[in-house]
């Protein structure tokens, strides 16, 4: 097993080792159950041997078959049952056959190598975020020996889950790239290449996560802060209370900042309205942060901004694409009073599609409603902003009017779960352990950049607490 760490310099570090994991419990069921990774489409590790596990009734007998060979499996008192298929050699499409008290028949099974992707949001990163840098590769990836098996982000603190609440395998197209890790889509595209063997991928990045996140409770003893850190989210009814108010406070804080914004208020002109008169709003340059420029200084709540452009009648009735780099936080845009899109927060690109019918020729209005729920708002720089239509760019860097909407106090602050000590190991890593894989892939590094006293501590602590657990 190989485990390639990638830093956001794109350096890495392979370690070559060995893993030996445990399996935790599920309750057990009147008929065989599997866990979601072993199902139809999955890529099994070629050149080791390889566990097919899940649950029945106690003593119940399972039968596997599997080319040509049949394994058999009595489930424990708890409903556990597993079987060991020896080393194989790379191949398929291979059919598997379960008998005990129902039947079922898993197809179109590959053998390969499998890797676990795991990280924050470099690792995260999909295709469909980077389809307008590399094009070719979205129209061109059709090769059903690479898959992937996106799982849904989960966390839990009351102890390893025994398996994962989503996702299915999905063999690569030009339309199911777009949801592929884009780091995970070219590395097993090498790999692919280089070896000629079927590949998977079991991404389970969480953007933002920190190391500890992705530490089991046995590596958490090292780090005693850490653990006293995630201690109190033990109480399931604590977490649920939690949840409870900080969702209250912050939808108490929605409705007030719309209450308080004066570009939508009732009875009046809309500042979104194409027809609206802005000619006395001030300007600042964009892209830019309205902190540096305007008198407002670091203002928080609800920015708009205006700028008209002038159409050339070749884009006019034309589809096209709305650019605005990254916008800081929340953003709803509208061009010529129709919305064309929006977006709760921050990082993604502002790509936003619209039809024919949308563009005139002649004075055209892009108008942004802007939030900010910490006080620095606006336009990331070094970033592309421009509208596109019929083969045509406007550049909308440059001088923008804009208005306070309204005034607000910071957003109440959350607690986010997912990022607390262990919880993902729980939700997302324990799940897997019983699936036999190549290596990992791990991204991650951002979230720690405040912590580096600790973070390598942190990391050679995973990577040893994930070669004793995976198997």
């Amino acid at each position: 097993m190989i485990f390639s760490i990638l830093s956001s310099t794109h350096t890495k570090q392979v370690f070559a080792l060995a893993a030996l994991g445990l399996l935790a419990a599920a309750p057990a069921r009147a008929q065989v159950r599997l866990p979601r990774l072993v199902s139809s489409g999955m890529v099994l590790q070629r050149e080791q041997p390889v566990r097919i596990w899940g649950w029945a009734k106690a003593g119940e007998l399972v039968t596997v078959a599997f080319q040509g060979k049949t394994y058999r499996a009595t489930a424990a008192t708890d409903g556990q049952w597993r079987v060991a298929l020896p080393a194989m050699k790379a191949g398929g499409p291979y059919e598997l056959k379960i008998d005990a008290s129902n039947h079922l028949v898993l197809k179109d099974i590959l053998v390969g190598d499998v890797w676990f992707c795991a990280g924050q949001s470099n690792m995260e990163l999909p295709m469909r975020r980077v389809r307008d840098k590399y094009p070719q590769e979205v129209a061109t990836a059709n090769n059903p020996r690479i898959r992937q098996f996106d799982v849904p982000m989960r966390y839990a603190f009351t102890g390893p889950k025994a398996d994962v609440t989503g996702g299915s395998w999905v063999a690569l197209t030009p339309e199911t790239v777009l949801g592929f890790s884009a780091v995970g889509y070219f590395f097993a595209k090498e790999i692919n290449a280089k070896y000629q063997v079927p590949v998977g991928l079991i991404k389970v990045a969480v953007g933002g996560s920190p190391a500890e996140a992705w530490l089991s409770a046995d590596a958490l003893k090292q780090f005693p802060k850490y653990e006293q850190q995630s201690a109190p989210y033990k109480d399931s009814a604590a977490v649920a209370g939690i949840k409870q108010r900080e969702s209250a406070a912050v939808a108490d804080w929605y409705q007030r900042l719309h209450q308080a914004d004066q570009g939508e208020a009732p009875g009046q002109p809309k500042w979104s309205s194409a027809g609206y008169d802005a000619s006395a709003w001030p300007t600042m340059q964009v892209p830019g942060y309205w902190a540096d420029q305007t008198p407002l200084g670091p203002v928080n709540g609800v920015l708009w901004f205006r700028k008209e452009v002038e159409v050339p009648a070749a884009m006019a009735g034309q589809a096209g694409r709305l650019e605005l780099g990254t916008l800081v936080d929340a953003d709803s845009t509208y061009i010529n009073g129709q919305l064309v899109g929006t977006t709760a927060y921050q990082y993604p690109p502002r790509k936003y599609d619209f039809g024919p019918g949308v563009l005139k020729a002649g004075k055209n209005v892009i108008t942004v409603r802007l939030i900010s729920n910490g006080g620095r708002g606006g336009f990331t720089k070094e970033k592309t902003y421009q509208l596109t239509a019929g083969g045509q760019a406007l550049d909308l860097r440059g001088p923008w009017q804009y208005k306070l909407g309204g005034t607000m106090p910071p957003t109440p602050g959350t607690t986010t779960f997912q990022y607390q000590p262990g919880g993902l190991y729980n939700g997302l890593v324990a799940p897997a352990l019983p699936y036999a894989v190549k290596g990992v892939l791990w991204y991650q590094g951002e979230s720690n950049v405040g912590r580096p006293a600790d973070y390598y501590a942190l990391t050679s602590s995973l990577v040893k607490d994930w070669r004793t657990h995976f198997q």
